[in-house]
């Protein structure tokens, strides 16, 4: 047997190589809140930072969502192709954190709550090789008003009390923010946000368009929206407006 000295490639061609790894651009969650049809399964809210050219090795997407008692499954595109996830036990890419006493479960390969209500789901992605880790979280549905006109206006990632949206009780139902403490004008304007660890509050922010509830998702700053002392903003989270009144 003979063996030559140690040699090195700048590169080399291959008959076959398999495609890069990435997270998905968008996502989509689906569940028994919408009877299991893609058709109509919301889209998960990219945080801001997320990559916007397809080619990003991490990402955050979220939703604030009424799940009633059952299963829901989150995959990129809107059907079932093979790559949707659920609950996989006992695999080290998949962890799942209920923070907000949902009973949040296995079940049939689903995540399942076994209490109804309000959450924040948040999907948190990272390649490695060609593995992509996930960490699914279902926290509190908590939504602030942020801005010159909350109650507390400080611009800070606290989470402030004073500025608490209320939750409704029912999938159709409105988030109410508090009066607003002050008249806004300009750049402050009427702006809410919900919490998730490792972020700052404008990179999960939201604001009323003309009716519409519109994400600032992975863009600039959003047109501002002014409001006067003692309004408040309604929000509807499972059809989408928002409303100053």
């Amino acid at each position: 047997e003979i063996t030559s000295n140690t040699v090195s490639f700048a590169s080399f061609r291959c008959p076959y190589s398999l495609p890069e790894v990435y997270v998905p651009k968008e996502y989509f969650i689906v569940g028994q809140y919408n009877g299991w049809d893609w058709g109509s399964a919301f889209d998960m809210i990219p945080a801001n930072g997320n990559a916007t050219d397809g080619k990003g090795k991490s990402g955050t997407y979220w939703r604030l969502i009424y799940l009633p008692e059952g299963g829901f499954k989150v995959n990129g595109v809107k059907e079932w192709d093979g790559g949707e996830v659920g609950y996989v036990e006992n695999d080290p890419l998949y962890t799942y954190v209920d923070n907000a006493g949902s009973g949040l479960k296995g079940d049939g390969g689903n995540m399942a709550v076994t209490k109804a209500g309000w959450y924040l789901v948040v999907v948190r992605m990272t390649v490695e090789g060609r593995d992509i880790i996930y960490k699914f979280e279902v926290n509190e549905p908590n939504v602030y008003l942020m801005g010159s006109n909350a109650p507390v206006n400080d611009w800070s990632d606290e989470h402030h009390e004073e500025n608490l949206f209320t939750v409704p009780a029912d999938a159709d139902g409105d988030f109410v923010s508090p009066a607003f403490a002050h008249d806004t004008d300009g750049d402050g304007g009427v702006r809410a946000h919900v919490r998730i660890d490792g972020y700052d509050w404008w990179k999960t922010e939201f604001i009323p368009l003309a009716g519409k509830l519109e994400y600032r998702g992975t863009g600039g700053d959003q047109e501002r929206v002014n409001g006067t002392k003692g309004q408040k903003l309604y929000i509807n989270f499972t059809k989408g407006t928002g409303e100053i009144k």
